[in-house]
């Protein structure tokens, strides 16, 4: 007969010291490393879940913790311990895993807890999210660049196509170098655009604008009873025009 297994112990302290690993300030450098909490305390976290009716949401609000909610956050907590052990060499399937959770659990509001549980520092995550989400089906053959390198193409639109043009300099070059060129870019595209627009219309040398809460028109160039005279002239207009 097998040997019964004892059930695993654990504390709402040991809950909570894995829960908020992520929650530590973060340097430049931890920000794109995945951090796993040790296999010992993942199975504590998981019979910890299984055995508590509510959890703290993204806002830090105690919620109920149970049913579909309950299953699909223990389920994914699982199915992600083995696929962060290899996120370095997959960045394609790490930011498909995150993409799935943030769809499944960001209705209930429980996504940075996800995360907070998982041991990923959550701009990391949204690192993965966001490269994932630029380069989608051709992240696998553009993966050995790095997520750096990644992360400052996706600033550019059609980054994927831009970058399989221009692989052989991205790989070589330094990233620092390479973020240079991504800015420069960025001026020409918004200089080609003309710059900011103005919000306002010349009208007999007056400028017409709205105000800065868009509730009303200003017009610049007339004193304050000049501007109410013609308001209220273009109100008694309007109000006819609908009789």
């Amino acid at each position: 007969m097998a040997k019964r297994k004892e059930p695993i112990e654990v504390t709402k302290q040991e809950i909570a010291e894995i829960a908020t690993i992520p929650l530590q300030e973060e340097t430049p450098a931890q920000a794109e490393t995945i951090t796993l909490v040790p296999s010992d305390k993942f199975e504590k976290a998981v019979q910890g879940l299984r055995e508590s009716d509510t959890i703290k949401n993204d806002k830090g609000e105690e919620v109920p913790f149970e049913g579909d909610t309950k299953d699909a956050f223990i389920g994914l907590f699982q199915k992600a311990y083995p696929v962060m052990g290899a996120m370095m060499q997959s960045l394609y399937e790490t930011g498909h895993l995150l993409s799935e959770v943030r769809k499944a659990l960001k209705p209930q509001k429980l996504f940075l807890t996800w995360i907070r549980y998982t041991g990923i520092p959550e701009r990391t995550a949204y690192n993965y999210l966001r490269v994932y989400e630029g380069f989608g089906e051709q992240l696998p053959q553009l993966s050995h660049l790095g997520i750096k390198r990644l992360l400052i193409a996706s600033r550019i639109p059609n980054c994927a196509e831009y970058v399989q043009d221009n692989e052989e300099m991205i790989a070589t070059e330094p990233a620092e170098e390479f973020e240079k060129q991504v800015r420069t870019l960025q001026a020409k595209r918004e200089k080609k655009k003309g710059g900011r627009k103005p919000k306002f219309v010349e009208v007999g040398g007056c400028k017409v604008r709205p105000s800065g809460d868009g509730t009303k028109i200003l017009i610049e160039g007339l004193t304050a009873k000049r501007q109410k005279e013609i308001l209220e002239g273009i109100k008694d207009l309007l109000s006819k025009s609908k009789e």
